[in-house]
């Protein structure tokens, strides 16, 4: 499906304890997270039973009540996090625009077009370096929660169990986004210059 677009993913096998009606009981899990700028969407498999829940919008309430950081919200964290939440999806707005924008003004003028094909390549390595930043940041420190501003979602703890989430395609197709955009920054200012007819 599409989720496998997202950002960041994570797909571990857990053996998961869980108490019902008064005992204590263990199964292996399969998790599978798909995290992207707007959307996530999380598939959880025990035995031959399959949670799989629609594509759901994501959120930057980190900082808020009800919000999904562990380390409390008015922790450097926590702020941290929905800061860079808040800061990729504008720039990821941004990049969207810029490219539109660039390639239009790139017809009428090179200069102008020049100019956003930067801004689109600045605005995608802004995301995907904020992606970046979440994923090799400490989920832990000192034997709980990273409480640091520098804080990610690196070497986190489920259930005793080491848990890491992994770049996914949307992250690559960010990057070439980058390295594209620069391209075509070059062949607009080469263009302008007389060094392409």
């Amino acid at each position: 499906g599409t989720e496998k677009f997202g950002m960041v993913q994570l797909k571990e096998t857990v053996n998961v304890t869980f108490t019902s009606g008064g005992s204590t009981a263990s199964a292996i899990a399969d998790f599978q997270i798909y995290a992207g700028v707007w959307l996530s969407r999380s598939i959880v498999k025990v035995g031959s039973n399959t949670d799989e829940n629609d594509p759901s919008p994501t959120y930057c309430d980190q900082d808020q009540d009800g919000g999904d950081c562990v380390a409390g919200k008015d922790s450097d964290c926590c702020k941290s996090l929905a800061a860079r939440c808040k800061t990729y999806k504008a720039f990821a707005v941004l990049a969207a625009v810029f490219s539109l924008f660039g390639t239009i003004a790139g017809t009428r003028s090179k200069i102008g077009g020049v100019v956003l094909a930067v801004l689109t390549a600045l605005s995608f390595l802004i995301v995907f370096s904020l992606f970046s930043s979440i994923l090799e940041g400490e989920a832990r420190s000192d034997g709980g929660p990273n409480k640091d501003a520098d804080c990610g979602s690196k070497n986190n703890v489920f259930q005793g169990q080491t848990i890491n989430f992994d770049y996914s395609a949307g992250f690559g197709i960010a990057v070439v986004g980058s390295f594209l955009s620069l391209v075509q920054a070059g062949l607009y200012f080469a263009e302008s210059d007389g060094y392409i007819a």
